[in-house]
């Protein structure tokens, strides 16, 4: 490993990062100028992160063998990258109002028990979870967090079941791709949710996937490579967009208010009664046979 001694004179520092070298002891707290923090597979003896800094905009920490993450100090905190982290690691978020970004990619989740995680994120708008070995997800453990612009699952080969309530979450995009176990995918929120993205779920079934008969704000529906068979009934989609973007903050969009099942088996696509729908995807769908209630639509 390569070792690293820091300057005696660190308060000026602004920018940090530490990534697999080995520091025998790195105090952090002397550091009172960081805005940018970054620590990704260290060795060493002991590692203090700061205590009270309200000037740190970003934290990463990667792959470190921390069971206990103290953050309550950091107030000013925008972004978080908590990612490869051991099972059962605790993190207190004390009263935290800035806080937008939360990434929890690749750290174990597989036993995650409640308080694990304590304190409040009340302005948080991307929640990723990504190949975290959950096995399920319930809009209920994350009641309280109103304004989720993007909830983010992707990865998890152990993910079974999601159900999202119309439970005051108002999570707004859903990306649930490459998660080949998942069998049942509720979505009963049918006021603020815009984009349900489930490719690659394929032992999801047309039954498993259970939807609303109407939603207000939904734009886009993607489930490429699903295991879906039969009849797909696409819900009354009430909201006409020309462009939906996939993230409040991105340049990626879609056209459209669309219904992408490309490379399923479905054998009917039922789209009547479908709204605002003016989009339609089923390439390489080598069963379907007939599209019913297109003469409900309009320009597609």
């Amino acid at each position: 490993d390569t070792t690293v001694t820091l300057p005696s004179n660190v308060a000026g520092i602004t920018s940090l990062t530490l990534n697999n070298v080995k520091v025998d002891s790195l105090d952090l707290n002397a550091m009172t100028g960081l805005t940018s923090l970054s620590l990704g597979n260290l060795s060493g003896d002991e590692i203090k992160l700061p205590s009270n800094n309200t000037g740190l905009k970003t934290l990463t920490l990667d792959n470190l063998a921390f069971q206990n993450i103290d953050l309550s100090g950091m107030t000013g905190l925008i972004t978080i990258n908590l990612r490869n982290m051991p099972k059962g690691f605790h993190v207190n978020f004390g009263s935290n109002t800035t806080t937008t970004t939360l990434n929890l990619t690749g750290s174990d989740l597989s036993e995650y028990e409640n308080g694990q995680m304590s304190g409040s994120l009340d302005k948080l708008q991307h929640l990723v979870l990504n190949n975290t070995k959950l096995k399920s997800f319930d809009s209920s453990s994350v009641v309280g967090l109103d304004d989720i612009q993007r909830l983010s699952l992707n990865d998890n080969a152990e993910l079974e079941s999601i159900n999202i309530e119309n439970d005051g979450n108002k999570i707004k995009r859903l990306f649930v791709n490459n998660c080949g176990k998942l069998s049942l995918l509720k979505v009963k929120d049918n006021q603020e949710i815009m984009i349900i993205s489930a490719n690659n779920a394929t032992s999801l079934t047309t039954e498993g996937f259970q939807l609303e008969e109407s939603y207000k704000k939904l734009g886009y529906i993607e489930c490429i490579g699903a295991g879906f068979t039969g009849t797909f009934k696409v819900p009354k989609m009430e909201t006409s967009y020309n462009r939906i973007d996939m993230d409040n903050d991105s340049n990626e969009y879609c056209h459209g208010t669309q219904v992408d099942v490309n490379e399923t088996k479905i054998e009917i696509l039922d789209v009547t009664n479908a709204g605002e729908l003016n989009s339609i995807a089923v390439r390489d769908c080598s069963k379907l046979t007939k599209i019913v209630g297109l003469a409900d639509l309009g320009d597609l």
